[in-house]
């Protein structure tokens, strides 16, 4: 199933007044507006995270009254959190010093990189020996040295770019220690696959402006830093654990600014990202000006967001900023 059809078999619903408003009319029209500007593949790509609502809702401090109820109400206070926090990747969940993994996304240090290869080690389960026997038989204690002795000789911007290589490997691996305090966030160019992690529950609906490799994490985005890899003797892996996943790992997390909005399965009920109504986004979509949304995500008043209600009541511990100047900071 693809955009079209979810949307094309869907109720389509937005947060007014704290209330659920079915969307028709003017507003609709400018919804098809941009979806018809988010099918353009030049311009972006449809991702897809499918996710079980318990689990989310705690991490948006839903409170347990709306939970236990199971109804709309409860979507809608978790999608007023997602519209404006976003989903952060597991890392945001945790402080910088309580935890034993590196999680800062900027460190390239030696002690980051003792403990990728000590994980690496020990993390092989998933991966197609036959085509990777060079990348499982470096991972062992003779070769920690000569790894980080490679490594400590790149300049910063190959050892970032190095870190997403191996750290991307760890977070796509399964079970693994840093899965559980991952930059990454994953999303899949399919929904049928959001859809089986959701169990039926929910799945998030975005996109990535292109090029997504500033964005994302992905297969192909990592061919260069392979092929640099290989030209110090480095170790690669030549495909992903579950490549039928079609995965793309959101770096730092789905930012508000590119959520389309939230389905729910089994209802077949869209909550659509009220921001797309706000009056500097509703303009540029009666204007002809989708593009610039696609590009730049909608327009969010984010001026208070650490004071701001929503974030203290989540259980985030901290949180990123992302910029085409500067990367991301986390704060």
């Amino acid at each position: 199933m693809n955009l079209k059809e979810i949307i094309n078999g869907c109720k389509c619903y937005a947060v007014k007044k704290e209330k659920k408003e079915v969307v028709d009319g003017v507003e609709k029209d400018m919804f098809n507006s941009l979806v018809e500007s988010l099918l353009d593949e030049d311009d972006c790509q449809i991702i897809y995270r499918g996710e079980q609502k318990v689990y989310v809702y705690e991490k948006t401090g839903v409170t347990p009254e709306k939970i236990n109820e199971n109804n709309f109400n409860a979507l809608l206070e978790h999608g007023k959190s997602v519209f404006y926090l976003g989903a952060k990747a597991d890392s945001y969940l945790y402080g910088f010093n309580n935890v034993e993994f590196p999680i800062r996304i900027d460190d390239v240090s030696k002690d980051l990189f003792e403990k990728i290869f000590n994980e690496i080690k020990t993390n092989f389960t998933n991966l197609k020996a036959e085509d990777n026997l060079e990348f499982i038989s470096f991972f062992n204690e003779i070769n920690i040295k000569k790894f980080i002795s490679i490594i400590g000789n790149l300049n910063d911007e190959e050892k970032w770019l190095t870190r997403l290589y191996y750290l991307w490997y760890l977070h796509t691996s399964g079970t693994t220690e840093y899965k559980k305090y991952s930059n990454f966030l994953s999303t899949s160019k399919s929904y049928k696959i959001a859809e089986e992690y959701s169990e039926g529950e929910l799945v998030y609906i975005g996109w990535i402006p292109r090029p997504i490799k500033n964005r994302s994490v992905y297969l192909g985005s990592l061919m260069n830093i392979k092929k640099r890899l290989e030209s110090l003797h480095l170790p690669t892996y030549e495909n992903e654990p579950f490549p039928d996943e079609k995965e793309i790992s959101l770096l730092g997390g789905f930012f508000p600014q590119y959520i389309l909005g939230i389905y729910q399965v089994e209802e077949q009920e869209l909550l659509i990202n009220q921001n797309i109504f706000e009056k500097e986004n509703s303009f540029l979509i009666k204007n002809g000006m989708s593009d610039l949304i696609v590009k730049l995500g909608f327009s969010i008043n984010q001026s208070n967001f650490a004071k701001s209600d929503i974030y203290q009541k989540s259980a985030y511990s901290r949180y990123l900023s992302y910029s085409e100047e500067n990367g991301y900071t986390e704060l």
